[in-house]
């Protein structure tokens, strides 16, 4: 990855629901077994203007961190309970900014 802009990436044009649409699969086997992973990803949606190599390496790094997380704070706080499971929602709509 390319850190603190001391490098440039290839910057193009990127479907970002689509990218994360092809990675959900490795995503949801990727999320602790204490976790779930959830998806609703739009279509037709602006495209982003980024490096298509980096987005799926941040895209994973959330969600990993998430997903560890949440199983953390269920086993700190005593919460945890048979077949409970901390949740991780991947979600992607079109806003407007006034």
């Amino acid at each position: 990855m390319i850190f603190a802009g001391k490098e440039r990436g290839a910057l193009e044009l990127v479907d970002v629901s689509a990218l994360v649409g092809e990675m959900l699969k490795l995503l949801k086997i990727s999320v602790s077994k204490h976790a779930v992973l959830e998806a609703s990803l739009g279509q037709g949606l602006a495209l982003v203007r980024g490096n298509a190599a980096q987005i799926p390496q941040v895209v994973m790094s959330l969600i990993t961190n998430a997903s560890e997380r949440s199983a953390i704070g269920m086993e700190t706080s005593g919460y945890r309970r048979r077949g409970s499971a901390g949740r991780a929602t991947l979600m992607d709509e079109l806003v407007t900014l006034s």
